[in-house]
């Protein structure tokens, strides 16, 4: 089995594991990491939030969005699916394979979208 590496910022979970070239990235939610609360604004500001925190953890492996594979979003409300896709659309410079779930709930009442990625570590061929 390859060295898995992984990246733990304030959390109880580790936030990626790298196993080889793969880099799979836990779900990211709308929480900003300096106050550890989930920001406002709405589904927008959360999957915003989301993309910084998902283009932070990739940065820490020398990755960037451009080498997402595989995207999973976990919605409390499927009716931000549309919303939720524009901003995942400005965020990811090609198209990749997508799955949306519905979900009752996430870790936080005040959370409504939860994002995982799956990313190809560049230069690791």
């Amino acid at each position: 089995m390859s060295e898995i590496l992984q990246y733990d910022p304030q959390r109880r979970w580790a936030a990626a594991s790298r196993v080889g070239q793969v880099l799979y990235l836990a779900g990211e939610t709308g929480t900003d990491p300096e106050t550890m609360q989930v920001v406002d604004g709405g589904i927008e500001a959360q999957t915003e939030q989301v993309f910084t925190n998902i283009r932070t953890t990739l940065a820490h492996f020398g990755a960037d969005l451009g080498d997402v594979v595989k995207i999973t979003v976990f919605l409390t409300d499927m009716a931000d699916l549309a919303a939720v896709g524009a901003i995942r659309a400005k965020h990811l410079p090609r198209p990749v394979p997508s799955s949306a779930i519905g979900v009752v709930a996430l870790a936080s009442p005040d959370m409504h979208v939860e994002i995982e990625v799956i990313a190809e570590v560049p230069g690791s061929d």
